[in-house]
């Protein structure tokens, strides 16, 4: 990496790190002395109202794909976070579903639950001896996770459900992560799947050559990804091998518990099944 590119990668973060904290700041204060603001923000894990949620996500995300159509790509989301717990939005309503269309808190499944979530994991931890947490960085779960490799892990068909948010993006080999996946899931078990999905694309964008993080900060979205998914998203999990039920918010909820939850109204969780 070039002095120069570190630099600009260097001052870049310290901006966005500087300006979300003191947005934090900002509404912290509003929550805690703006009396005159009612408290509508409801959160399932704590089970508190809010009145305003705090941020999350990437301050300045504009794709290359998208500039010369106008189209930005999502980013920073200002009523994310609640205040009192901490929980994001994504995660309250992954929780939502996960209690309200299926029954993985009340048995004792063989989970794994990859790149986890702090609340859902808490509503395991302790209840369930074979919920077992997964991560590609040490110290972030209960084992170090690569999906692409668990096979002196995990048998054959061990697990009945696979929790996997936001993770599938962040991996280079789709393929080997699926199959994987695939191999160690029951044939009646359930991958539950979300993954950052771009309605306005078509296909799917994918620059593996793309390992700077500024690059694929400005090409989709986010430094971490090396994939934007597009709108053949349920064709490419279909051709893996998936059946594919999904849950969406605007369509399974009305606006006015989406906002009340602060959902992302285009959010979808899947349950994937081995065809």
């Amino acid at each position: 990496m070039k002095l120069n590119e570190k630099f600009i990668n260097s001052f870049f973060l310290l901006v966005e790190m500087n300006a979300t904290r003191i947005t934090t700041c900002f509404r912290r204060a509003i929550n805690k002395y703006a009396f005159w603001i009612s408290a509508n923000n409801y959160c399932l894990f704590c089970k508190q109202y809010s009145r305003i949620n705090l941020p999350h996500g990437t301050l300045l995300t504009i794709s290359k794909r998208y500039l010369k159509d106008g189209v930005p790509a999502k980013g920073l989301r200002v009523n994310a976070v609640c205040p009192i717990c901490g929980s994001y939005d994504r995660e309250r309503f992954l929780n939502y579903i996960l209690e309200n269309y299926s029954t993985i808190f009340s048995e004792n499944y063989h989970i794994l639950h990859v790149a986890p979530e702090k609340n859902i994991k808490d509503k395991f931890d302790g209840k369930n001896p074979n919920y077992i947490t997964g991560d590609i960085q040490f110290g972030k779960a209960n084992q170090i996770v690569d999906l692409t490799d668990m096979k002196s892990q995990f048998d054959d068909n061990f697990f009945d459900y696979i929790i996997c948010s936001h993770v599938l993006q962040d991996i280079v080999n789709e393929e080997n992560a699926l199959n994987e996946i695939k191999r160690v899931l029951k044939n009646d078990g359930f991958l539950i799947l979300s993954i950052p999905i771009c309605f306005q694309m078509s296909k799917t964008l994918e620059n593996n050559n793309l390992t700077f993080p500024i690059e694929r900060l400005i090409y989709f979205g986010n430094r971490n990804h090396v994939r934007m998914y597009g709108n053949d998203y349920l064709k490419r999990l279909n051709d893996f091998g998936f059946t594919v039920q999904q849950f969406q918010a605007n369509k399974i909820l009305s606006h006015d518990k989406i906002l009340q939850n602060r959902f992302i109204a285009g959010d979808i969780v899947m349950f994937c099944k081995i065809n």
